[in-house]
């Protein structure tokens, strides 16, 4: 066998197979690296969304809601502020379409 056909046939591909496991394996040590970025910065952002929920429900507790009324100016009404009217329940009930009603009528019966 002459040197270059051995060159081609044996030294080359080893080469070419070396140079491939030598890429694919930094990749994988690129990816790892980002998928444990990926995982702090998702814990992270866990630990803000867990702080801004409690800063959301103590914002809208009834207290501090009281505070912040009497703050902008708001109080209580009055007795005499309160007007009560009486209207028809057909002013204020939900109006329903042909269908919900037929239905209705079909489970009643």
């Amino acid at each position: 066998m002459k040197r270059s056909a051995y060159f081609h046939k044996i030294i080359l591909p080893v080469l070419a197979l070396l140079f491939c496991a030598v890429t694919l394996n930094i990749f994988r040590v690129k990816l790892g690296y980002a998928i444990e970025r990926t995982k702090k910065e998702a814990a992270k952002l866990s630990i803000e969304n867990d702080y801004l929920a409690k800063k959301i429900a103590h914002a809208r507790s009834p207290k501090n809601l009281e505070v912040y009324a009497a703050s902008a100016g708001l109080k209580y009404p009055e007795p005499y502020s309160i007007v009560i009217i009486d209207a028809p329940k057909e002013t204020y009930e939900k109006k329903r379409g042909w269908l919900s009603a037929l239905f209705s009528k079909t489970n009643k019966s």
